[in-house]
């Protein structure tokens, strides 16, 4: 049956094709539905499919509705698309999404891409696991995956690993937030991000975990387990390890005397070398002779140093003293607090 029917409709119609389908309209024959496979409800507007529904027995499990949307040579499955030539071009690619005029139109082989608004992901052929929000968002992406842009950032050619925030509408590379992610391990590299920015602090007492900003680090030694002394010579309090990354450091020297023990000289640092006084952050103090006896232990306060380091690293709490008459001791802390 070509055409058009009068009357009453039968109970089957013939197949038809996209071109001219099996239930048209009079004056326009090239505009109704036709059979394209088992298990698909599918219509065409103007010769184009515009519309595909799939059934439980479907072959490819495709769902369409705009004006040439996913090609009816596409063996990819699973896929949908709304709008104008979203997905148009297609090919093998499955389980992608797309909403918006032109939306994912170039993607071919890509897999489990989601996009929303006109033309975003407009240049994708062969980048999986994307997600893009906005018109035009991540429009110049060809071949990049794991990608996630909100706004109408444009993105770059094999960007990958990225999360985008732009409301600024230009295609500039200093959106509202740039990072690049390992998606299951994390920020990789730098979070850039412009503009004003505020994040909630934890509300109980926990500690961020390693890597993470904020880190905190800390080795004590208690004036019960002071480190016993040697007159001009430089000694390790105490110690911390670090992980590659920006740090700053502080912490406190304290000296324990006994009653008769005679002070000219103490002073302390952080050091990444042991037994090395470090000229850097060095706190010193230089006295006539004095005896503070027992009651009066002598307390230190280390300055704050930025540590920045790229390899595992051993700093030092690290005390010297020049003392007489008696023995000394020396115990403190040393504290460390990962900035980036």
């Amino acid at each position: 049956m070509g055409g058009y029917f009068q009357g009453a409709l039968p109970s089957v119609i013939a197949d038809g094709a996209m071109a001219l389908p099996g239930l048209s309209y009079l004056s326009d024959t090239s505009t109704g539905f036709y059979f394209s496979s088992q298990g698909n409800l599918t219509a065409s507007v103007g010769g184009i499919k515009s519309l595909s529904i799939p059934g439980n027995n479907s072959l490819n499990n495709n769902t369409t509705f705009g004006y040439s949307s996913i090609s009816p040579s596409a063996v990819g499955y699973f896929n949908s698309a709304f709008g104008f030539k979203a997905l148009e071009n297609l090919t093998t690619g499955y389980e992608n999404s797309a909403f918006g005029f032109g939306a994912s139109r170039y993607i071919t082989t890509g897999i489990q891409n989601t996009s929303f608004g006109w033309s975003s992901a407009g240049s994708l052929m062969t980048g999986s696991y994307n997600t893009f929000y906005g018109s035009t968002s991540g429009s110049s992406i060809n071949t990049g995956s794991n990608n996630v842009i909100i706004g109408n950032h444009h993105g770059f050619l094999d960007e990958s690993l990225s999360l985008i925030i732009d409301g600024s509408n230009t295609n500039t590379p200093t959106p509202l937030i740039y990072g690049k992610f390992d998606f299951l391990g994390g920020l990789l590299g730098t979070l850039q991000i412009n503009g004003v920015f505020s994040a909630l602090g934890t509300t109980t007492n926990n500690d961020a975990s390693a890597g993470q900003i904020g880190e905190y680090i800390e080795s004590k030694v208690a004036i019960a387990a002071a480190v016993a002394l040697t007159t001009g010579a430089a000694a390790n309090i105490t110690s911390i390890a670090l992980t590659p990354g920006d740090w700053d450091v502080s912490g406190f020297i304290g000296f324990a005397p006994t009653a008769t023990t005679s002070l000219t000289h103490t002073s302390g640092c952080s050091s990444a070398a042991t037994v090395t006084m470090d000229v850097d952050g060095q706190t010193a103090l230089t006295t006539p002779a004095i005896v503070p006896g027992t009651a009066n232990e002598w307390v230190q306060t280390i300055p704050v140093r930025r540590i920045s380091i790229a390899v595992n690293t051993t700093v030092y709490l690290v005390s010297h003293a020049v003392f007489t008459v008696s023995t000394l001791g020396g115990y403190g802390t040393i504290r460390a607090r990962r900035m980036r």
